[in-house]
């Protein structure tokens, strides 16, 4: 899906991404928040405290919560063009 960052809470135990989202169905915003790792883990991998801001324009894949709330845990995440967690894409979905 992609949206617009709204925050990105760089913090453990694990970082949260909240990003908006419009329904193809109502056309109303819906707001969804995304679980990453640590703060450790993703430092490793080159993302930052500053990776993200408001107003970012993102793709993600997530793998959504059964209660069926728009909340996830994040697979990957590309801004720009740039895959800044996940696997490089062939396409972004």
């Amino acid at each position: 899906m992609k949206g617009t960052v709204v925050e990105f809470r760089w913090r453990n135990p694990h970082i949260l991404v909240f990003w908006d989202v419009k329904d193809d169905g109502t056309g109303k915003l819906v707001r969804w928040v995304g679980e990453l790792g640590s703060t450790a883990t993703a430092s490793a991998s080159g993302l930052t405290k500053d990776s993200l801001k408001q107003g970012d324009e993102i793709a993600v894949t997530a793998i959504p919560s059964r209660a069926g709330t728009p909340q996830a845990v994040i697979s990957k995440l590309v801004k720009d063009g740039t895959v800044l967690v996940g696997r490089a894409p062939t396409a972004v979905e």
